[in-house]
């Protein structure tokens, strides 16, 4: 049974996973075939795939999605995998001027690279917070809330001095990690 445009985005929206392992498998014989075609190989595709994805869920979460009348999902999908794939291709040339073969007939949707960068940024920092220490992630985790310094450390059964001293450390530790990582000096 094949979905809908709506179906499709309906059910990214819970994060379904069985209509997010529908559209890889649909969706990866093309974007295969772009990056196969432009010096890539199935890994790449696979990145692209999912970096593609990560755009599509953050775009549906800040309800910033919309397909326009004439732009299926998958041609959205497709646009935004050959602008990434673009995008690390000129990278990889050292900006010097690069050629992307087209692999299908897609009309562009408003897709650009504030966006891609912006992805790329929150995937190293989610990374680079996920291998924080337990304590970190909850006194970082809370302070992007909307709390004070004394709900927080109430909350947490610490004094406010040991809050910020840790939640300061714990900031260093992670921009320190962010920027220690080779892909840091790509994005930005």
């Amino acid at each position: 049974m094949k979905r809908s445009d709506s179906e499709i985005v309906e059910a990214l929206k819970t994060r379904n996973n069985s209509v997010i392992k529908e559209v890889f498998a649909n969706n990866f014989p093309i974007i295969f075939k772009l990056v196969n075609t432009n010096t890539g190989n199935k890994d790449d595709a696979l990145d692209l795939l999912q970096d593609a994805l990560v755009i599509v869920f953050e775009k549906i979460q800040n309800n910033t999605f919309s397909l326009h009348d004439n732009c299926s999902f998958s041609t959205y999908l497709y646009s935004i995998c050959r602008n990434i794939w673009w995008q690390k291709l000129e990278n990889r040339k050292n900006k010097k001027t690069v050629e992307l073969k087209d692999t299908n007939e897609y009309t562009e949707p408003d897709f650009g690279e504030k966006e891609y960068t912006q992805a790329l940024k929150d995937k190293l920092f989610q990374e680079h917070f996920a291998k924080l220490k337990e304590d970190c992630k909850k006194i970082l985790t809370l302070s992007f809330q909307p709390f004070s310094s004394d709900e927080i450390a109430n909350q947490l059964g610490v004094t406010e001095g040991y809050l910020r001293k840790r939640k300061s450390l714990c900031k260093d530790w992670l921009i320190t990690n962010i920027k220690q990582d080779k892909r840091y000096s790509e994005i930005y």
